[in-house]
């Protein structure tokens, strides 16, 4: 697992890639930590599987950043802020970033912690595996956008493809997607909750201005505000 930090302070760069590393040795995690203190030096790099990113930092602000990420990378990555005040942070979860969380500075082992067991409960970290003909096809969960049924195959959409895959909608649904992330909101569609960017009570709309209808009954609110509970509360 590939891990970038950004900081413009050297100091909290080290002391959260021993957090890290820290946790990687307790949990047998294979993880390297590559640290930053300049936004636009990442932006340089490939896409790393998890980001903790500064909140304020010259030139470019971590929320500046985290959109930059987002932008270069369609909008799949993974983001957790560090920050010195707590009303920032908590201000920054609920802006249009999507981050997973915060860490208050200095990053203490027991909130880096949380905030790892956050991933691997939602199983951010599990890749999706589907086959088709000869060839396996690798997902992380976080870059799928939704899963549409087509008779009896699923296709796949992502920011960068559709992938046709002969398998039940309720296999896929079932056994391949974790239920924190992904739920069924039409007889034909599951929607990576993270994705809905404006709904109503008749169709969610997606980051990618695609339009998803909702059954009838269901209260997409109620199943959005148990996300945001899970996903950022300590």
């Amino acid at each position: 697992m590939r891990i970038a930090i950004c900081d413009d302070e050297p100091k909290e760069n080290q002391n959260l890639t021993h957090l890290i590393y820290d946790y990687a040795d307790e949990n047998r995690l294979e993880a390297e930590v590559y640290s930053f203190t300049c936004g636009k030096d990442l932006l340089k790099e490939d896409k790393f599987d998890l980001y903790f990113l500064d909140y304020i930092m010259p030139e470019m602000n971590g929320t500046q950043l985290a959109l930059a990420l987002k932008e270069k990378f369609n909008d799949s990555v993974t983001i957790s802020f560090l920050t010195s005040y707590e009303k920032a942070a908590i201000e920054l979860i609920n802006e249009n970033v999507n981050a997973i969380g915060f860490l208050v500075k200095p990053a203490k082992k027991e909130a880096l912690f949380n905030i790892f067991k956050k991933l691997e409960k939602n199983l951010f970290f599990n890749n999706i595996v589907l086959k088709k003909d000869q060839t396996a096809y690798i997902f992380h969960p976080q870059d799928i956008i939704y899963v549409e049924a087509m008779r009896k195959k699923v296709i796949v959409h992502t920011f960068d493809d559709n992938i046709e895959f002969r398998l039940s909608f309720s296999e896929m649904e079932e056994s391949y997607l974790p239920r924190k992330l992904f739920v069924k909101i039409h007889r034909s569609f599951i929607v990576n909750l993270t994705y809905i960017k404006t709904y109503n009570k008749k169709e969610v709309t997606l980051r990618n201005g695609e339009c998803i209808p909702i059954r009838r009954g269901l209260n997409i609110e109620a199943i959005l505000d148990k996300l945001n509970i899970e996903s950022f509360t300590q």
